[in-house]
């Protein structure tokens, strides 16, 4: 249960991560600013020139744009980057559209005192925004809300990479601090019971291999080096060796009486190796094997399972191995 909430919460961060990574991507960008104002001005006395700027920075056309001005001037268009641009009676300029990236200049006298400045434009907005009026477009761009919704996007990232490092790469370094620092304990071992399945001849003739020929070549071929154990996991090392001249395959698997396959550890398992092909005379390997076994659970006890296959030929030994405190037991009757 604790995993699938993890996923669905990581799941959830992720989509809303998106989501926001899209939304400031896209967020609009709309401002106007008196970019210059001219101190002087033979029109008319006592008024204002002034260069108004509309600019649209963001990566979405603005739609129905519309720049209140105030009414406390008279204004009168001398000039403007864009055709079919008037400043009617109520003092509102109109634009339908605004190209990304793009923007509009426009030089108007504005009569009236105070002198005209920022706070004659009231306010500016789209069909879907609501932008910003500054003296500048550089102080337009710098108070907006882009570097808070950066900031907040950051920490939002690092918010995220955190909890899934926490949850995944973090839990299994740390897993991995503490098996190294966790002791490994070295066991004496000894080979109790043995049993084979086959499809070997039990009559020796010229051409077949018989169960006891594949019997004693997979006993000779198998060898068990080291028991070992660290916490709660054990770890056995088998050497398998091709004891003749052509392709000998292998298979190794080992079990216990202390879990199965629906035993969950935070440690992982390696209780299988399969299809090991050998080709060579001599030619030996080496495979460390681990399983589940608590420390509390009695007997020590696990079982090897060799499956070797020899032109068509297969054997599969299962040798039964008493360790630890264990080591001096025997097989009982019929194990």
């Amino acid at each position: 249960m604790d995993s699938i909430l993890t996923k669905l919460v990581a799941a959830l961060i992720g989509a809303l991560l998106c989501w926001l990574i899209a939304k400031y991507y896209n967020r609009s960008r709309l401002y106007c600013a008196p970019s210059r104002l001219y101190e002087y001005s033979s029109l008319v006395d006592g008024s204002s020139t002034v260069q108004l700027v509309i600019a649209n920075r963001g990566r979405k056309t603005e739609e129905s744009v519309e720049i209140q001005l105030s009414t406390d001037y008279e204004y009168h268009l001398l000039a403007a980057t864009q055709n079919g641009m008037e400043i009617p009676k109520e003092k509102v300029i109109r634009l339908s559209a605004l190209l990304p990236k793009s923007e509009v200049s426009l030089i108007v006298v504005a009569e009236g005192r105070p002198r005209f400045s920022k706070d004659g434009i009231r306010s500016i907005r789209s069909k879907s925004a609501k932008g910003t009026v500054a003296a500048s477009l550089t102080e337009a761009e710098a108070s907006s809300p882009g570097a808070a919704v950066a900031a907040i996007f950051v920490l939002l990232v690092i918010a995220v990479f955190g909890y899934g490092f926490g949850k995944t790469i973090g839990e299994d370094v740390w897993g991995w601090a503490e098996d190294q620092l966790s002791p490994v304990v070295t066991h004496d071992f000894s080979e109790g019971c043995v049993s084979v399945l086959s499809n070997g001849e039990k009559v020796k003739s010229n051409e077949t291999l018989t169960e006891e020929q594949l019997k004693a070549f997979a006993l000779a071929a198998t060898h068990v080096k080291s028991v070992t154990s660290r916490e709660d996991i054990l770890f056995v090392e088998v050497e398998i060796e091709n004891l003749i001249e052509g392709p000998v395959e292998y298979s190794l698997t080992l079990k216990s009486h202390a879990s199965d396959s629906t035993t969950e550890t935070r440690h992982r398992r390696n209780s299988f190796v399969y299809n090991i092909v050998m080709l060579g005379k001599d030619e030996k390997r080496k495979y460390s094997l681990s399983d589940f076994f608590p420390e509390d659970r009695r007997p020590k006890r696990f079982w090897l399972e060799a499956r070797v296959e020899i032109a068509g030929y297969w054997i599969t030994v299962t040798r039964s191995f008493f360790f630890g405190p264990d080591a001096s037991l025997t097989c009982p009757s019929g194990a």
